[in-house]
């Protein structure tokens, strides 16, 4: 932690760790769309890879507000976006809004990263620039032990519950 010097890299280090522990909903998004909807798994599938299809322009876009508005404010308009769209995964009754909601979680997944990135590169000396990445790395995979243990235990009752604490992550990290 010497490596990050100030609060800035500081606080993003610890926002990821916050962040990767709801991060385990993801891979149940095709069952829950299977299961709560009695679709084909060829249909949830389709869902899941719309949810894929929009991450690409999320992060080209996360890129372009990071310039236009600030990575502060990309950060946490794209964990916010997150956390709304997640929600409407766990609340969806149709297969028309769960596919909307993926739709919207993918097209906000991926803000944060390269705002995130360019605090990292801007904060921390060229020098150290490697070990500043892995220990971002370090700390993703930290926090995806937890999110294992998460899912564990709320998936038990119900996956929706998966999407409602992944949503509850992304707010946290975004106070942070």
């Amino acid at each position: 932690l010497v490596l990050l010097r100030g609060p800035r890299t500081s606080a993003l280090l610890l926002a990821r760790v916050v962040n990767q522990l709801g991060a385990f909903s993801m891979p149940f998004l095709t069952a829950v769309v299977f299961a709560d909807h009695q679709v084909s798994l060829t249909t949830a599938g389709l869902v899941s890879a719309a949810f894929g299809l929009a991450t690409i322009p999320s992060r080209l876009a996360g890129g372009v507000l990071a310039d236009r508005i600030g990575r502060r404010t990309t950060i946490v308009l794209g964990l916010c976006g997150c956390a709304v769209a997640q929600l409407g995964v766990a609340a969806g009754r149709s297969l028309a809004w769960t596919a909307a909601a993926a739709v919207l979680l993918g097209l906000a997944f991926e803000l944060y990263e390269p705002p995130s990135q360019a605090i990292i590169g801007e904060s921390v000396p060229e020098r150290q620039r490697v070990r500043a990445f892995s220990l971002f790395s370090a700390a993703l995979a930290a926090g995806g032990m937890g999110a294992g243990l998460l899912a564990a235990l709320l998936g038990h009752w119900d996956l929706r519950w998966l999407f409602v604490a992944d949503a509850a992550s992304c707010l946290a990290c975004a106070l942070l």
